[in-house]
């Protein structure tokens, strides 16, 4: 995690920081683990988590808040349709602060494929399986209804790709082509690690990819999604002091 100059610290010890999940399973899911993380490090005067689907929803938490800033990070892995939506309702919100800073999403964060690549070395490193014999897939949800959803995860898989780690990289998405059986059955490595491109354990990141999977037979083995790993917890830091730097430096 990159570290705050003074500047920039000054700002986050004055502000609240809210992590705007989409919503799981009614709750914030993973939010709140990170939401713990983070306010154990004494950066920020607090730090909450909200679901747009949820409990406790954003308006709720907003309002309970007593810092004069607000910084408002969401919780997605993709610049897409839902982030467009997310952005409508946290403009709403902000304009209960005198101060409010918008972040780009977590998943957008370049080193989230270093924390991706980490976690499939941990599988592979667990069954004894070489990384340079095991082709790397990344599970996306996809849209066709927004371009840039699928192209984040493109950019991530091109970066993984370029380190020369796995036999080779691809990717599929849940929503649009190409679909993981359609990707498991281009890959020409024996064996495969999958990792989902998700923020939490919920229906697509738990439920759904396995599914897909399940033909591969051993073949294919699911490290799960990216999103609740405590690595990410620094990617969202590090978005929120860059957010914090623009606004300084503009």
């Amino acid at each position: 995690m990159a570290e705050p100059r003074a500047a920039e610290g000054r700002r986050l010890a004055s502000a609240a920081l809210v992590l705007c999940a989409h919503g799981i399973r009614g709750g914030v899911g993973s939010a709140a683990d990170h939401a713990e993380r983070i306010a154990g490090r004494g950066l920020l005067a607090e730090v909450r988590a909200c679901a747009l689907k949820g409990a406790p929803g954003l308006a709720e938490v907003v309002a309970a808040i007593g810092a004069p800033e607000l910084v408002f990070m969401p919780l997605l892995m993709a610049e897409g349709y839902t982030l467009d939506a997310m952005r409508t309702k946290l403009r709403t919100a902000a304009h209960l602060s005198t101060r409010a800073t918008l972040c780009r999403p977590v998943g957008v964060h370049p080193r989230l494929a270093d924390a991706m690549t980490a976690k499939a070395l941990e599988l592979c490193a667990g069954r004894a399986w070489r990384p340079a014999d095991t082709a790397f897939l990344m599970v996306g949800h996809g849209t066709e209804r927004h371009p840039d959803s699928g192209g984040t995860t493109l950019r991530h898989a091109a970066q993984i790709a370029a380190q020369g780690i796995f036999a080779e990289v691809a990717v599929s998405f849940l929503d649009e082509p190409p679909r993981v059986p359609e990707a498991l059955k281009r890959l020409r490595a024996e064996r495969c690690v999958a990792i989902g491109l998700f923020v939490d354990a919920g229906e697509h990141g738990e439920e759904d990819v396995p599914e897909l999977l399940a033909p591969a037979g051993d073949r294919a083995v699911y490290a799960g999604p990216i999103g609740p790993d405590p690595l990410v917890t620094d990617l969202i830091l590090d978005q929120v002091i860059a957010s914090l730097d623009d606004e300084l430096a503009a």
